[in-house]
């Protein structure tokens, strides 16, 4: 339940996430915040295109279990393609 704001057992709710995904449903998601650290354990459910985003003051670790690429891109803001 925490997913979706709610708090249990005294814990605050979690902060929203700082990845945009998009669209939205194509994930399953558990956030956690320990401080200066926020994790967002992401699952993509169906195997569709999709797009993230990431725009913060800190820094982003991404970290794969199973990835493939097919056809795609990677846009850093003011670096080339």
């Amino acid at each position: 339940m925490s997913d979706i704001g709610i708090s249990l057992s005294g814990f605050p709710p979690a902060p929203p996430p700082i990845v945009e995904i998009s669209p939205p449903d194509i994930t399953r998601r558990r956030l956690a915040n320990w401080g200066a650290v926020q994790a967002d354990a992401v699952k993509v459910t169906r195997r569709e295109t999709f797009e993230y985003g990431f725009q913060a003051r800190r820094h982003l670790l991404v970290v794969y279990e199973r990835a493939e690429r097919h056809d795609g891109e990677t846009l850093i803001e003011g670096l080339p393609k």
